[in-house]
């Protein structure tokens, strides 16, 4: 996690914890190595202000199904539902992202993301500005790190004194909905990476 103060600071931290940009101080490592390539190639940006995030008035069933194309995944009406379904989404499919609640907003964008070939790093980018319970959507986040994702959390929320800072989050509260365990084939449906 990463508390950064100002407007246009968390975009401009993103873009670095992604490998997009270059500090003027620091290094990124990825696997104890200086790799910038190697984070950029591996790391997705998710709803970063005027870089990756979805045009508001776009309904989840559009996101979806341009996701998929991105991830060069099969994006027929049916491959929409199953994502739609898997990730309990179905009552907003035609809702509006800027009206669809914000953990179910992070948990969408984010397994969109994880489709995409090798990606196996999240750089999540303010998601308290969507506003919603920060518990919620801090739980959403917290539940795909535990799946062995590593996610960085760019906030300008104080998160550090915050309880869910210092326990996991899956103690203090119940995931809201079923997530995406697995990820999509190229005939649409849901397998389980143990398989």
């Amino acid at each position: 996690m990463a508390f950064v103060e100002t407007e246009e600071t968390p975009v401009i931290a993103s873009l670095v914890a992604a490998g997009r940009m270059v500090a003027e101080r620091g290094r990124l490592l990825i696997d104890g190595i200086e790799d910038r390539a190697a984070v950029r190639t591996r790391s997705a940006l998710v709803d970063t202000p005027g870089v990756a995030e979805p045009f508001p008035v776009l309904t989840l069933r559009q996101i979806i199904s341009e996701e998929l194309i991105f991830a060069d995944q099969h994006a027929s009406p049916d491959a929409v539902s199953t994502v739609l379904e898997a990730l309990g989404a179905q009552p907003f499919e035609h809702t509006q992202i800027q009206h669809v609640p914000t953990h179910l907003r992070i948990r969408l964008l984010s397994e969109l993301a994880l489709l995409r070939d090798g990606v196996d790093i999240l750089v999540v980018t303010t998601p308290e500005r969507h506003g919603g319970p920060i518990d919620a959507w801090f739980n959403e986040i917290w539940t795909i790190a535990q799946r062995g994702i590593a996610v960085m959390l760019i906030t300008s929320y104080p998160i550090s004194g915050h309880p869910l800072r210092s326990s996991p989050a899956a103690d203090q509260s119940t995931p809201i909905s079923k997530e995406v365990s697995g990820s999509l084939t190229s005939t649409g449906h849901l397998h389980d990476p143990q398989e």
